[in-house]
């Protein structure tokens, strides 16, 4: 699938579908996470996540994208690096590849995911990024057409550029 990547935030794209990084129980916190809960609306968000009672790291669930600016918003439950030491890139995978799909469907072309995992959850940014990178470049899709990996700090996106680049 054709990707882009941005340095900054997946409120900012205008994309059809978002991805929240989102932890188990899918409740408001910090970060991009946080971000999102208050941009779609706390409320409305909650209301609408109330429906998963726990999410199973590298699963992925979607709900209605409230006051977001999106349709609607993929929660994706990306692995701790703490806690999934030994098996936390084939969770990764999973969550980006599961986030994937969950979100393409009929009526939408664009997604945009945030750096998912590399921020509280500690995973090595270098091997995060080949992992999103390569997941998303060997997706097929249904309906999706391009895909935003967005970056929200500089360090992110020069991490991911360089990844690109070694692509050639």
């Amino acid at each position: 699938m054709e990707y882009e990547i941005r340095n900054c935030s997946v409120l900012d794209v205008g994309a059809d579908v978002i991805v929240n990084a989102a932890n188990n129980n899918l409740t408001a916190g910090g970060g991009v996470c946080g971000a999102i809960f208050s941009k779609a609306g706390w409320y409305q968000l909650n209301k609408e996540c109330s429906k998963y009672v726990y999410v199973e790291t590298g699963s992925a669930v979607i709900t209605k994208g409230c006051n977001s600016g999106a349709r609607y918003i993929v929660h994706a439950v990306g692995p701790n690096y703490a806690e999934d030491t030994t098996d936390w890139q084939e969770k990764l995978e999973s969550t980006y590849r599961n986030a994937l799909k969950v979100g393409d469907i009929d009526g939408v072309t664009t997604i945009a995911f945030p750096c998912i995992s590399v921020g509280i959850y500690a995973c090595p940014i270098d091997k995060a990024t080949k992992i999103a990178i390569d997941v998303v470049s060997n997706y097929e899709p249904k309906n999706l057409t391009k895909c935003i990996l967005c970056c929200y700090t500089g360090h992110e996106y020069l991490v991911y550029k360089k990844e690109e680049g070694r692509r050639g």
